[in-house]
């Protein structure tokens, strides 16, 4: 198949591309790159110049020298609504090219959009807690200036988008359990699949853990600026912070802030524990990047995640209506026996669920799935 997979976010289609090529598949990634992360693509499709112009100037080359990149793939996996930097009423004319001039035409549920927020946002939901609302009760960050806006999500100009988008891409497929749970919502079981987060464990190698080591056991705490209330960053470091001072001499940590991929992984090699987010059910990048890694995890790992995915999750589960109950269980990871033990069992985890190849395979059986439904030759 010739696959255009358009938009990234974290490095999730640049990894996805990996595992399809692996399977004899013909690949390109265009995206910006994530902006500031800076992640690997075959298309660049960066804003060049802020505000206006910058849109307009993207908007001319889609329409001049980008176009023919965008014509003839048999698959077009959109990353999430808003798979570019443009305008809703552009991004809504450029699906709609993109229908007429592809096959498949598909959306990759993976972030923040009308679905996911007005899921959390319902009394009725079936998350008991999520950045917007933890029982019921509006969080931190719900109520800040940036929960506001995010909340444009539910205005008509973003929201009637959105559902356009929903009703006419082919099939969605969701890369976090609670993206499948907004999605079902909205989308009939038939276009709709469990995709994952790929991890490329063939380059993602296991840092060995020296046991008799007496240096301090090392926190890496990542966030990016602008979102720390979002990811629950400040819990996370009063949960670091509490460790670190109970055991001054054998713990340090170590916050890093929008770093590059290539940096960041530098640095998540450096630790032995990684704290990710607070109101995730599932791990997510960060956190399948550390385990593939072999260390141990703080993170979102909740029971209905390991229900529906049918195996219990080797991370430490941190719960937002109670983070300090967390704090038993990594105080027992204060140990490099422990932590020894835990990255192996961590890994296998990785490689078995969300190796590249095996996400890369769950979207090629949906696509197949969905082009025979809709008679679509791939």
């Amino acid at each position: 198949m010739r696959i255009l997979l358009l938009g990234d976010a974290s490095h999730y289609n640049r990894t996805l591309a990996e595992g399809l090529i692996r399977h004899g598949h013909e690949v390109c990634v265009a995206s910006d790159g994530s902006a500031w992360m800076n992640t690997g693509r075959d298309v660049d499709l960066s804003r060049r110049l802020p505000g206006s112009i910058g849109g307009a100037l993207l908007w001319a080359r889609l329409h001049t020298t980008l176009r023919p990149r965008l014509h003839g793939w048999d698959v077009i996996q959109l990353c999430g609504p808003t798979f570019m930097r443009l305008r809703p009423s552009r991004l809504r004319r450029l699906l709609d090219d993109l229908r007429r001039h592809n096959g498949l035409v598909c959306l990759t549920a993976i972030g923040t959009d009308t679905a996911f927020v007005n899921m959390c946002k319902d009394p009725n939901g079936p998350l008991k807690y999520s950045e917007w609302a933890i029982d019921g009760v509006p969080t931190e960050y719900a109520l800040s200036t940036r929960g506001r806006t995010v909340s444009m999500w539910q205005q008509p100009e973003l929201s009637d988008y959105a559902q356009y988008v929903y009703d006419h891409v082919d099939g969605a497929i969701t890369a976090l359990y609670e993206y499948q749970l907004s999605m079902s919502r909205l989308i009939e079981p038939e276009r709709l699949a469990y995709g994952g987060i790929p991890v490329d464990t063939a380059a993602i190698k296991p840092m060995p853990i020296d046991i008799e080591s007496s240096k301090p056991i090392s926190i890496l705490l990542p966030s990016h600026i602008g979102r720390e209330q979002e990811k629950g960053i400040p819990q996370l470091m009063r949960i670091a912070k509490t460790i670190e001072n109970e055991f001054r001499d054998k713990v340090t940590i170590l916050p890093v802030h929008n770093l590059q991929y290539a940096e960041f992984l530098k640095n998540m090699a450096r630790a032995d524990i990684v704290f990710d987010q607070l109101y995730s059910y599932t791990p997510a990048t960060t956190a399948l990047l550390a385990m593939a890694m072999g260390k141990t995890v703080v993170t979102g790992a909740e029971k209905d995640f390991n229900d529906f995915q049918g195996c219990t999750t080797p991370a430490i589960n941190i719960d937002p209506r109670d983070p300090e109950a967390s704090l038993p269980d990594i105080r027992r990871c204060l140990d490099r026996k422990i932590l020894a033990a835990n990255a192996s069992t961590a890994r296998e985890y990785v490689v078995k669920h969300n190796d590249c190849e095996v996400v890369a395979q769950r979207y090629e059986d949906f696509w197949r799935k969905i082009s025979h439904n809709i008679g679509k030759a791939l």
